[in-house]
């Protein structure tokens, strides 16, 4: 009787379990998305579904793309978390790819759904040269490099065409083809771009839309730039080009077009819809990634916080930018041009104060200038102060005459960090491409960069967390660089939940400093000079501001 009772409870469990499975597998299949707007919650979509497709291990006289199968599992994986339903397929020949797509098209039916198809891998383009016509196709694996008097075998390929008329039987309401890939198609009409005035008309009319990352006869690259560019602005990384809390292809596609040429020397990306009345009124929508997708209101890192010292902090988000200059004035350790990418962070909107600094002395009276010579700072600590105390009148000045070694134990008193080199720079251009000097003012008026960070020129120089190293550029890491020496090797300061460590232990090597300062006049306000100094050294142009990880 026990036997029975426990396999009659072990069959209710199972069928419970299957139960369970398949309600959230209906969930997913039915999730709706909308967004806050000023006329409220706008429905954008009761369905989702993406196609992810990456050609990289070509076997018949194609390059071989290495990086391809990393880049659209991180594609796949970000369009799952905006309430897609992903299929993601690699390595396709053309009978595996139609039988793929017929399936995503066949689900993907519905007035009020969406349909995404991104590609990755090598595109070709043919050319009538009777009539100057170009057809393009999107490469399988296993097809033909075609020579210089022959064709491609367009029966092992897929054809743009075929999929561009396809797209105008598919029942969804928007359909956007993404390809990271380089080839030309007269059928796409890439210089069409009518552009509804509100979400309300995005998501009222069908669309049909087209993104190519590169025009025939360019090569694919090692590391995709479309990818990264598109998954920042997906992500969050970057801010919304309008911030409204939704992102259009129309955007998405201006955002690629402006972003993927600044760090390799192509074309930009192509972009537009068919040609065609009944599709090209609407507008592909995502939803963005730094606000809620129902309520629309921002999530928390991404609005001003005070830190711990009560220091107002203001966010950077993530993403790629380039460091250094190639000016005719750049100095030679600001070349070359290298692209960085930064995980997001905190800054301080000002240079430590006078009188946040006394409140670190008060707290760590190892730290007040009273004590005697120490090894982490030179005769001159403090010196501007009377005793342990700033002066009358200068508490919301920056602090000046501290050492490195002093503002990094300022910092993690704070639960913060210096800001790296690239971090600084990079807020320090406010998010402006090609701006050379940091706003330059008068001492005594406020005027904030674009980012609204107050002294990041003419006051004083910034200590940041690096060692110099006038070479370091041209061995930069992309991901969060650091030139460091012991840092690196884990002897000196230790690395830990994102901050650093202080352990009174000394460096080796000049630290870096950014910014120019009153001392040295408008010339050093260019925003990729770079400059250093002993970590001892405590100098009346010299302070620091601080930073921190985010964390969403």
């Amino acid at each position: 009787m026990k036997k029975i009772s426990l396999f009659l409870l072990l069959g209710i469990l199972c069928v419970a379990l299957v139960f369970i499975s398949i309600n959230k597998l209906f969930w997913r299949h039915s999730m709706k998305i909308s967004v806050q707007t000023g006329a409220g919650e706008i429905p954008l979509y009761n369905e989702s579904y993406a196609l992810v497709v990456g050609n990289g291990s070509y076997t018949n006289g194609w390059a071989p793309l290495d990086s391809v199968l990393k880049d659209v599992r991180d594609v796949a994986t970000a369009l799952g978390k905006h309430g897609f339903t992903v299929t993601l397929k690699t390595n396709l020949k053309k009978v595996d790819f139609d039988a793929v797509f017929e399936t995503f098209i066949r689900n993907g039916t519905g007035k009020n759904s969406r349909l995404l198809f991104y590609y990755e891998g090598h595109g070709h383009t043919e050319i009538n040269k009777q009539t100057d016509e170009e057809f393009g196709y999107l490469v399988m694996v296993d097809s033909p490099m075609p020579m210089a008097t022959c064709k491609i075998d367009a029966s092992r390929n897929v054809s743009i065409r075929s999929l561009a008329e396809g797209a105008k039987q598919i029942e969804a309401l928007h359909v956007l083809y993404l390809f990271d890939s380089s080839f030309s198609d007269s059928v796409l009409n890439v210089q069409n771009r009518p552009q509804p005035c509100t979400v309300q008309d995005s998501v009222k009319y069908p669309a049909r839309q087209f993104i190519i990352a590169g025009r025939a006869n360019e090569p694919m690259p090692n590391y995709s730039r479309l990818k990264a560019a598109f998954l920042d602005l997906l992500e969050g990384r970057v801010a919304e080009p309008i911030p409204d809390g939704y992102i259009t292809a129309e955007e998405l596609g201006l955002h690629l077009n402006h972003h993927v040429p600044e760090y390799k020397h192509i074309q930009p990306p192509q972009y537009g819809k068919i040609n065609d009345p009944k599709f090209n009124r609407g507008d592909f929508v995502f939803v963005f990634q730094g606000r809620k997708i129902t309520s629309g209101k921002e999530i928390d890192w991404l609005k001003q916080i005070v830190g711990k010292d009560g220091a107002k902090m203001v966010p950077i988000l993530g993403g790629e930018f380039k460091m250094g200059s190639s000016d005719r004035d750049a100095h030679p350790d600001e070349n070359p041009v290298h692209i960085v990418y930064l995980d997001a962070f905190y800054i301080d909107i000002h240079e430590v104060t006078n009188a946040q600094y006394k409140k670190f002395v008060d707290a760590n009276p190892e730290w007040r200038k009273s004590r005697s010579y120490g090894k982490y700072y030179d005769s001159h600590y403090l010196t501007h102060w009377h005793g342990n105390s700033y002066p009358s009148g200068k508490g919301n000045h920056p602090v000046v005459y501290v050492s490195w070694y002093a503002a990094m134990a300022y910092a993690e008193w704070a639960g913060k960090r210096l800001p790296t080199e690239a971090e600084w720079e990079k807020a320090a251009r406010g998010g402006l491409v090609g701006q050379k000097f940091l706003v330059w003012t008068p001492m005594g008026i406020a005027a904030p960069n674009p980012y609204g960070l107050y002294g990041m020129a003419d006051r004083v120089w910034e200590w940041c967390l690096d060692e110099y190293d006038r070479y370091f550029y041209e061995n930069s890491p992309r991901e969060n660089p650091i030139a460091t020496d012991s840092i690196a090797r884990g002897d000196s300061i230790q690395p830990i939940d994102g901050l650093i460590s202080f352990e009174g232990q000394r460096v080796k090597g000049d630290r870096v400093l950014r910014g120019g300062s009153w001392y040295d006049g408008y010339g050093y306000a260019r925003i990729a000079d770079r400059s250093n100094a002993h970590p001892m050294s405590t100098y009346p142009h010299i302070s620091f501001r601080c930073v921190m990880p985010i964390i969403p």
